[in-house]
């Protein structure tokens, strides 16, 4: 009977994993194409959500070229709020992202470096939840760190926007 479960299980695993490379597969077919970057950058977050906890270093790279992809969008003359919005968000979450990377690797100046480059991100665009959520994640990594004091007070900001 053991050796029947565990063998389902073992195809399971093996059938998520065929599945996920497909994904990622048509995922990168889209990244690489001549799409919109708003769709390029949709992609990428799409990818990353796959692989953030089984790929780290991977998820790192991917959130490294969000940045870099919504920088140069930002740098286009005519974008409507909307777009730039958009552009905005993608960066900031992808600095949260990075930011949380470093956190969970106890390199807690890397990841504040991160989280304040998604908070002033959030101030520029005058998203209030972006700054809310830098300042959250301010918080965790303080916490992490030992410093309840500093925590508290990055908590503190965070509520109160």
């Amino acid at each position: 009977m053991k050796k029947r479960a565990f063998f389902f299980c073992f195809i399971f695993i093996q059938l998520i994993s065929i599945a996920q490379q497909r994904e990622i597969d048509s995922l990168q077919k889209i990244i690489s194409s001549k799409v919109h970057d708003s769709l390029r950058i949709k992609a990428y977050v799409q990818w990353d959500n796959l692989i953030y906890s089984s790929n780290p270093d991977k998820d790192l790279e991917l959130n490294r070229e969000i940045i870099s992809l919504a920088k140069k969008a930002l740098e286009k003359k005519k974008l409507e709020k909307k777009e730039k919005d958009f552009f905005y968000r993608a960066q900031a979450k992808a600095y949260n992202n990075i930011g949380s990377y470093f956190t969970d690797r106890n390199d807690y100046s890397k990841a504040l470096e991160n989280y304040e480059k998604s908070r002033s991100l959030g101030v520029a665009s005058k998203n209030l939840e972006i700054q809310a959520q830098a300042y959250m994640n301010m918080c965790r990594a303080m916490r992490y760190k030992g410093d309840i004091k500093e925590a508290i007070q990055y908590g503190k900001k965070g509520i109160t926007l």
